[in-house]
């Protein structure tokens, strides 16, 4: 779960966003700057978004691997993103199956080099993951204890 803080002022009678912060990872970080904020001369709200980040992935063949440059978009969800990995060299993302079928040549050359230590690429599990990042406004009593 991770925050960040909305800071709003009055300007005649209406409410204006100032800023939004970056976002924070303690709850203890959030307080802190939260009474910051309300100190602040002008600011009349402080608002908390909460974030919260669902990530799965299933196993998906060489074979099913899309072609072209990144997976397709999906509909409806407003921060989600796609990627691929390869655990056996490690965690980071891929972006498209082009990638993943470049990792895969590079890796089958240095094994065929006899690099020691390299994962047969043949057996390499491929994931595929979908990340989605869903906000909602929190109170300052929502956040976890310190």
């Amino acid at each position: 779960m991770r925050w960040s803080l909305s800071v709003f002022r009055l300007v005649g009678d209406r409410e204006v966003h100032l800023h939004t912060t970056h976002r924070m990872d303690t709850a203890a970080t959030v307080r802190q700057a939260y009474f910051l904020e309300v100190q602040r001369p002008g600011v009349c709200r402080v608002a908390i978004n909460e974030y919260v980040t669902e990530t799965i992935s299933w196993p998906v063949a060489q074979s099913e691997l899309p072609a072209g440059s990144a997976p397709a978009a999906r509909p409806g969800a407003a921060d989600r993103r796609e990627y691929f990995q390869v655990p056996a060299y490690g965690p980071a993302p891929l972006v498209s199956g082009d990638d993943v079928r470049t990792l895969l040549a590079e890796m089958h050359e240095l094994q065929g080099r006899g690099q020691l230590g390299i994962p047969d690429p043949a057996g390499a599990v491929i994931l595929r993951c979908a990340s989605t990042t869903i906000g909602r406004v929190a109170a300052l009593d929502d956040l976890p204890a310190a």
